[in-house]
Order: structure tokens, then C-alpha cells, then sequence
């Protein structure tokens, strides 16, 4: 779940890729698995991660990744 919430970093993949790269069969099956870990759905993790500014992004592997801003910024912490 820990890659799942990571991949979720990336603005360019879609949550049934980043399903389908964790091993679940479909991307309903990874929300439910997600929200019962980390309280949120995938969709809402992301963007939690978003939502506090400054943040740094790099481009890289054909993706636009977010680079959490510090340690005490919300985006640095996985489990929000």
C-alpha cells in the first residue's frame, strides 16, 4: 500500500494504472483496500497532498512527480 501511495504522487498516472501496478484487479478494489488503511480514498489522499503550498515537482520517466516541501508539511507525511 506503501507504492500505491506513493505512485499517487505522480499526476500522470491514474489511479486503475497505479491499481493495476499494485496488483489489484481493479481500481474499486484498490479504494477500498487504501481507505481502509489510511482512512481516505485515493482520490482524496492526492489531494491532501496538493493542498498545502510551497511544494517542488520534478519531471522524470514521463511523469510529474511532487517532492514533499519539508518535514513538517503534510505531503511529507504518508499517512496524512
Amino acid at each position: 500500500m506503501m507504492l500505491a501511495s506513493e505512485s499517487l504522487a505522480d499526476l500522470l498516472v491514474t489511479t486503475a494504472q497505479i491499481a493495476t501496478d499494485v496488483g489489484y484487479g481493479s481500481p474499486f478494489a484498490l479504494s477500498t483496500a487504501f481507505k481502509r488503511q489510511f482512512g481516505v480514498s485515493p482520490s482524496e489522499y492526492r489531494r491532501r497532498r496538493f493542498q498545502t503550498w510551497p511544494h517542488t515537482f520534478e519531471v522524470g520517466d514521463g511523469g510529474l512527480r511532487l517532492l514533499p516541501c519539508g518535514f513538517s508539511c503534510p505531503a511529507a507525511s504518508p499517512s496524512l
